[in-house]
């Protein structure tokens, strides 16, 4: 198990480039935000739409970065691994905290179910916090099992209680 922090780039000026919506509360973001060269090339994690899907269906508003009416490329791993990038904005942690506990929790009952009977299975679960006055950006990665991700949930709490 590992979680790993870093900075990341300014999420609100690349959307404004890529003619994205910048992300509100949580968002899942393509795997190459920083690097695609254009809107067209932006690409998701397979498992990113079923995870819109689940934590839309637990309560929680998830943002679209890409205009009305388009939608995301997606990368389909051939393997027994799962691997997504979450957004939290400042003002999701600033105005409801349990709610980045409520999608992890999400989170980690479907990957439980997800994997259950499988022999081995890795997760990498990246989240992009927004970080306040400063409006700065880290990336946190998780990279583990399931029973894991709790690390994730503290580091994120470390990181947006700098």
């Amino acid at each position: 198990m590992s979680v790993e922090i870093a900075d990341y780039i300014n999420v609100a000026a690349r959307a404004n480039e890529l003619g994205c919506k910048v992300p509100v509360g949580i968002a899942v973001m393509p795997d190459n935000f920083a690097t695609a060269t254009s809107r067209a090339k932006l690409l998701i994690q397979g498992e990113g739409s079923t995870l819109k899907t689940l934590l839309r269906n637990d309560g929680l508003a998830v943002s679209d970065l890409l205009p009305d009416g388009e939608r995301f490329s997606f990368i389909h791993n051939k393997s027994h691994d799962w691997q997504a990038l979450l957004f939290i904005a400042a003002s999701l942690w600033s105005n409801d905290r349990t709610a980045v506990s409520v999608a992890l929790s999400v989170v980690s009952n479907y990957l439980t179910d997800y994997f259950r009977g499988a022999p081995s299975h890795q997760i990498r679960l990246g989240v992009v916090v927004e970080k306040t006055p400063d409006r700065t950006y880290k990336q946190i990665t998780y990279e583990g099992s399931v029973a894991g991700l709790a690390a994730l949930d503290e580091a994120i709490r470390r990181v947006c209680d700098e």
